[in-house]
């Protein structure tokens, strides 16, 4: 049985669609939603990018709190919202991001204490305490970010933006028909809160 878009859902699937760089845009059922966690699980278990353990709070508060949840396809054309998409955090610090702030990284390269590699920021500084005795590994964050231009739309109160894990990617691309192997296309996921009015 295929479960047709209620009014309320094509209504935020067409304002999701007129951001530019969306492909295909899809509510997620439950089930769906349970496997998405599934796999962020067996994500978060694993050791990632070589620092530590994952913590996706984007798909957590998402699929947890929000009461419409969406994947969309992206395509290179996309702007992804402000802020880092990864945070390198040990026993409650920051040790480092992913910038995608040009100005700030420029300012940050006069820092002696900041190592950069691309747009991936590292504190050496923070990363000493790091070496220094502790058993907890490093956690990677994968940090839920304020979806702005979603809530500038009429009818939604709050949007919340989430990069799946590398599993999940693959799983939604599956969802929405993207091709796999096309590096150019990924899929976020989107809590999205109407309002009243």
């Amino acid at each position: 049985m295929i479960n047709l878009p209620s009014d309320k859902d094509k209504i935020i699937i067409d304002k999701i669609k007129e951001i530019k760089g969306i492909k295909k845009v899809k509510e997620l059922s439950n089930k769906e939603k349970d496997r998405i966690m599934e796999l962020e699980k067996e994500a978060e278990d694993k050791v990632l990018m070589g620092m530590g353990k994952g913590d996706n709070q984007g798909v957590k508060k998402c699929i947890g709190e929000m009461e419409n949840v969406y994947v969309f396809g992206t395509n290179r054309e996309f702007k992804w919202p402000e802020g880092p998409n990864v945070i390198f955090k040990h026993s409650g610090e920051v040790i480092g991001k992913e910038l995608d702030d040009k100005e700030e990284t420029e300012e940050l390269k006069e820092d002696e204490d900041v190592s950069i590699k691309g747009n991936l920021i590292i504190y050496k500084d923070k990363m000493k305490n790091l070496s220094s005795g502790s058993d907890e590994p490093p956690t990677v964050v994968f940090p839920a970010k304020n979806f702005k231009r979603l809530e500038e739309k009429d009818k939604i109160e709050k949007a919340i933006f989430a990069s799946p894990c590398a599993p999940s990617d693959e799983y939604l691309k599956g969802l929405l028909g993207l091709d796999k192997s096309n590096q150019d296309l990924g899929t976020v996921i989107v809590g999205v809160k109407t309002s009243k009015k």
